[in-house]
């Protein structure tokens, strides 16, 4: 099993864009990917600092200048990819619309059996959260029947 552990700062949503291309088209061993402690929804991490503590929506995580592009990206790369099966993004200020991205990814993913989003799953909307997890149940079911 091939790991990697990647820290992205301070470009994380055009590095994320990056590897994710990588991913999609010419990844044929990486099993395990872990992001964790990484921006990922901006390239500068100070502002969204400055935004968090500023913030008076209910919602600190959810702000207008985050670039979703990398995460769009790794949901298109979740989509083919069918050597990755642990991706985790721990504590990577992942949001709703991030959560939403995700499930429509892993839903169309047959080898993802983890996705570890320990610190940003409380921002996540719980339908999507329960779409993912539904179906790495049934990635691990399918993995398990193989063997």
């Amino acid at each position: 099993m091939i790991h990697t552990y990647i820290t992205l700062e301070p470009q994380g949503a055009k590095t994320l864009r990056a590897i994710s291309e990588a991913l999609e088209s010419t990844n044929d061993t990486l099993q395990y990917l872990n992001l964790d402690d990484n921006p990922l929804l901006s390239s500068d991490t100070q502002n969204i600092q400055k935004n968090d503590e500023t913030s008076s929506s209910s919602d600190t995580k959810d702000h207008e200048n985050e670039d979703l592009s990398g995460i769009e990206a790794l949901g298109t790369c979740l989509r083919s990819n069918d050597t990755l099966t642990v991706l985790s993004l721990n504590n990577c200020g992942l949001n709703r619309r991030c959560g939403k991205i995700l499930a429509d990814a892993v839903e169309k993913n047959d080898t993802l059996i983890v996705l570890n989003t320990d610190y940003s799953a409380s921002s996540m909307d719980l339908a999507d959260s329960l779409r993912i997890s539904s179906k790495l149940e049934k990635n691990k079911y399918s993995r398990s029947v193989k063997i």
